[in-house]
């Protein structure tokens, strides 16, 4: 049986318009927000398994995703509109999906996913499907040993285009890290390889290639009777010599740590995992090898964080980030991220209370007799509150009717001039280009 799918997006762009995707049961949403305003919700589909969206270097949103009953289907969004086309179609009562990945790269469409047949559930495929400009075509990349519930694998690209994969699967009863890389220039994969030189069982690993072109790696693993955070590194791709970095531990000593990710603000690498209950984060400078000492990063208890990536590297006013996986707080109709958004604002109400009847609370205590008098008078102002609100819900409904239009006739002004603009500089050095490639791929 196949596990929900829990992957969240958000994306922003340049005309201030906010995109959350997200999936409710198995029905996939698109909900468009802006200046705390949710202006609309779309469903794509439904019947969802997993699904994975990017964002191309014109501001397009491409989407994949697996339906319960094995249908793999690529989309696009253009014109407002979602297109799609059918991949293939697996045999979905002999197998399970997870961790679907999508990249990007010029004008070729590279689609990840980890398959595992029913009879042998811990025994993973990694599969890859392949847009070359022309064809589409798929192959096996490797074989994954690991846990039912466990992410399969972890990848991410460099600059130049290559894909970068760390996994963990089982040898001599031990988990280990295994790392393998697909070469975009002879479109193959390498053999992966063991990179860790201890036999501990290792968990949660991580990758992340910084704008510099260097990998980091980070996983979780048994240190003195406690789980600790591990690192390593591989410097940029033009470096003469491309050997990993011995593993440090990065982790606070005597304490348990989990759920480790990398995120780039900048110049900056941010490590975060949690301690429990409770998210640390160090950071470095791509430049430096140096973390600084781990801090905490407080998060009010009654709000449960749920893992979300970020589309493009514009985060706010933040316009040079990347974030594959981080942890997201939503609070009226605002994601906001765990160690990005530094300090997190405060969660609570403030005093802010939703009882209709909050402000007609007086200290009765001293007289029974004025209750009995004053009660029929409050009820009916209660009431007409409540004829207020319901009456102020219509005109608001009736207003952001009319003035989504004009925003999205705005925006799609903004679009289509960003659009032109791209298209024009890139058409002047690439007749052939992307998005007659794509036209064709949809005929």
């Amino acid at each position: 049986m196949n596990i929900p799918c829990t992957s969240q997006y958000i994306s922003y762009n340049l005309s201030g318009f906010t995109y959350y995707f997200y999936m409710e049961e198995d029905h996939l949403y698109m909900k468009t927000l802006k200046d705390n305003t949710i202006y609309g919700t779309l469903k794509i589909s439904e019947n969802i398994i997993d699904y994975c969206v990017t964002i191309d270097s014109f501001g397009v949103f491409h989407l994949v995703s697996i339906s319960s009953y094995g249908d793999l289907k690529y989309c696009i969004y253009q014109d407002h509109k979602w297109e799609y086309r059918y991949l293939t179609k697996y045999d979905s009562k002999s197998f399970v999906f997870k961790n679907l990945k999508l990249f990007i790269m010029d004008d070729h469409i590279h689609i990840l996913m980890a398959i595992s047949n029913i009879i042998h559930p811990e025994l993973w495929i990694l599969k890859h499907h392949y847009w070359n400009g022309s064809s589409w075509s798929n192959r096996k990349v490797c074989d994954m040993v690991t846990e039912k519930y466990d992410v399969p694998f972890c990848s991410d690209t460099d600059p130049d285009g290559h894909i970068h994969i760390i996994f963990k699967s089982s040898y001599d009863k031990q988990y280990q890290l295994y790392y393998c890389k697909y070469h975009i220039f002879y479109d193959s994969w390498s053999i992966p390889v063991k990179i860790n030189s201890s036999f501990d069982d290792h968990s949660h690993p991580f990758i992340l290639c910084d704008s510099l072109g260097a990998i980091h790696i980070i996983w979780s693993s048994f240190y003195d009777n406690n789980l600790a955070i591990f690192y390593m590194y591989q410097e940029q791709l033009n470096h003469p010599k491309n050997d990993w970095s011995q593993p440090i531990c990065l982790s606070n000593v005597n304490t348990n740590s989990t759920h480790p990710i990398l995120l780039q603000i900048d110049n900056e690498i941010h490590m975060i995992w949690k301690e429990g209950n409770y998210y640390f984060v160090t950071r470095k400078n791509i430049y430096e090898q140096l973390w600084s000492p781990s801090c905490e990063i407080h998060v009010e208890n009654d709000h449960k964080p749920f893992c979300i990536s970020l589309l493009g590297n514009q985060y706010k006013s933040l316009e040079k980030v990347k974030v594959l996986s981080s942890y997201g707080l939503f609070f009226e109709n605002k994601i906001f991220l765990i160690g990005v958004d530094d300090p997190l604002p405060s969660f609570s109400s403030q005093g802010n209370n939703s009882d209709d009847t909050k402000d007609l609370e007086v200290d009765l205590s001293s007289d029974t007799n004025q209750l009995s008098l004053q009660e029929d008078h409050f009820l009916k102002i209660i009431e007409e509150i409540k004829n207020i609100k319901i009456m102020q819900k219509e005109l608001k409904e009736n207003f952001y009717t009319l003035y989504e239009q004009q925003i999205l006739h705005n925006k799609r002004m903004d679009e289509l001039f960003q659009l032109y603009s791209k298209l024009h500089a890139f058409l002047e050095n690439n007749p052939d280009n992307f998005r007659n490639k794509l036209k064709n791929l949809f005929k």
